[in-house]
């Protein structure tokens, strides 16, 4: 039947419009009405942002719509990365390395990075000398375990695998002596075998795309490897396709290590974004038990661990919330984006303490590193270790 009318339902001024600063980028002319008046739709991450700005129950449902059948790959947002990395990781994407990357008293007076380090050395995952990471941030990890290696008289073969040349450039400035590749998750460029170190992937799966649960691909996934896909609505099939791949590279003896939220749960969306939308894009939590049996289809051994334990983090200690970081920071904007010990900041800005009604949640709470999440770092946050 051919149309004859297209019926506009509703009109919104721009008080009720949040766009990103690259939203005409990403729009799309609708042919159709060519004859008439140019009209394009938004872009996922423009509907988005807007529709939650305005957030009633029809606009949370059209954007968990979006999120499982248009938003499924965020590569695109990272193949286009327009923030600098510590706009990313102070303001969009706060990630728990990031809050930890300097030595701090709850790690006994050591980085993220090189309580990593000496945990995946116990657990006898850095025999071999060599490590590739995927998604390595800002590079602060990478630098850091380099440097504990290198004083330990064993020094790191480290190569960089990262799909933002904006962050491989940053990496590449923290540790100038690894090898950088420009690399997708689910096709590594790598020959088959070629790595016999250790793979690590730090709080990146996350970031890798979903598929409805009712898709050919999801169905395939859960048949070829006993996956159970009833009641759920996605499936983190990016991640599911990097184990695959680490399947492939790794050599019989290496190891891998995966760190990221998640637990035995459906993947679930989180929409992460700076001041104005800036880097808009939806991550998800990772079903573990999913992740855990492909790995051992695929002929894993899988240990899965959670970060606190792994880390041996003193869960009682009181540290900043990340909402109670950006509060002070609006008065003491040289304060960097950490998870500050109480006592750290009552000696340095102990004016700012009486004004300020802060939290301080102990590391081990469901309230940090955000208050207003359903659960923390020590409740959601593990590394699943896979040897080959």
């Amino acid at each position: 039947m051919e149309t004859r009318a297209h019926l506009i339902s509703h009109l919104f001024g721009p008080e009720q419009e949040i766009l990103t600063p690259t939203w005409r980028d990403t729009c799309r002319p609708i042919p159709e009405f060519d004859r008439l008046l140019k009209v394009s739709v938004l872009g996922p991450l423009d509907l988005i942002l807007t529709k939650l700005g305005r957030g009633d129950e029809k606009d949370f449902e059209d954007i968990d719509y979006l999120i499982c059948n248009v938003m499924e790959d965020p590569s695109p947002t990272y193949r286009r990365d327009a923030v600098s990395p510590v706009e990313r990781f102070d303001d969009v994407e706060t990630t728990i390395s990031h809050l930890f990357r300097r030595p701090h008293p709850a790690l006994g007076g050591r980085s993220y990075g090189e309580a990593l380090y000496q945990a995946l050395r116990a657990k006898g995952l850095l025999e071999a000398p060599e490590v590739h990471e995927l998604g390595g941030g800002a590079g602060f990890v990478a630098a850091a375990m380099s440097s504990m290696a290198t004083r330990e008289g064993r020094p790191l073969r480290y190569t960089f695998l990262e799909l933002s040349r904006t962050l491989l450039s940053a990496q590449r400035t923290q540790l100038p002596s690894a090898t950088a590749i420009a690399a997708h998750a689910e096709r590594l460029p790598l020959r088959n075998g070629v790595v016999r170190g250790l793979f690590l992937a730090n709080e990146v799966i996350a970031d890798l795309r979903v598929s409805p649960a009712d898709a050919p691909e999801s169905a395939e996934l859960a048949r070829r490897y006993g996956l159970s896909l009833d009641g759920a609505r996605r499936l983190n099939t990016g991640a599911i396709r990097f184990v695959e791949e680490l399947a492939r590279v790794l050599a019989r003896g290496a190891s891998a290590c995966l760190v990221e939220f998640g637990g035995d749960f459906e993947a679930s969306p989180v929409a992460l974004s700076g001041a104005f939308g800036r880097a808009l894009h939806v991550e998800h939590s990772i079903h573990f038990g999913h992740l855990e049996a492909a790995a051992k289809a695929l002929g894993f051994k899988t240990e899965r661990v959670a970060m606190a334990d792994l880390l041996q983090i003193d869960r009682s200690m009181r540290v900043t919330s990340y909402p109670d970081v950006v509060r002070l920071r609006n008065f003491a904007p040289s304060l960097p984006v950490l998870a500050h010990p109480m006592e750290e900041i009552a000696r340095a800005h102990p004016f700012l303490l009486r004004v300020f009604q802060l939290e301080f949640p102990p590391i081990g709470s469901p309230r940090f590193p955000d208050p207003q999440a359903t659960a923390g770092f020590c409740q959601l946050f593990h590394a699943l270790m896979l040897r080959k």
